[in-house]
């Protein structure tokens, strides 16, 4: 039996791996899912509680809120998306958040019963940025 030479055929690595940062996957609320009202409940729960945790965790140093929970299909993930003034901390308080993500699994299953925790992720809120834009004067700048 001939033997396959493999050495010739792996190329060289010339970068470390690094990970790619987690963004958990969402599929649209389609209206034939079955699921879709539960989905909403529990969306609206985990913002009544995420907005607890955050009360709770906050140093009150800026004002973090809540503005929206993203739900995937079968409530398998939650991306809650908040919004943080003063702006030059939202970063800061992100990267809180995402540390802290473990501790608000396990305040969700003990504030909710029946329900499996989802994977919950924390992001900066995009269009909730553009608002505060146009809401501010411009002879304040």
């Amino acid at each position: 039996m001939k033997e396959k030479n493999y050495k010739s055929k792996l190329k060289p690595v010339t970068e470390p791996y690094s990970p790619a940062p987690f963004k958990p996957v969402f599929t649209p609320v389609l209206e034939n899912n079955p699921y879709k009202h539960r989905d909403a409940k529990i969306g609206s729960l985990i913002h009544e509680i995420a907005s607890e945790f955050v009360q709770i965790e906050s140093n009150y140093q800026s004002l973090i809120t809540v503005t929206r929970v993203l739900v995937g299909e079968k409530a398998h993930t939650a991306l809650i998306l908040i919004t943080v003034l003063p702006e030059d901390k939202a970063h800061g308080v992100v990267d809180f958040l995402k540390r802290k993500r473990g501790e608000f699994r396990d305040y969700f299953g003990n504030k909710v019963r029946n329900v499996r925790p989802p994977t919950f992720d924390f992001d900066l809120d995009p269009g909730e940025h553009n608002k505060i834009e146009d809401i501010k004067p411009k002879n304040l700048e």
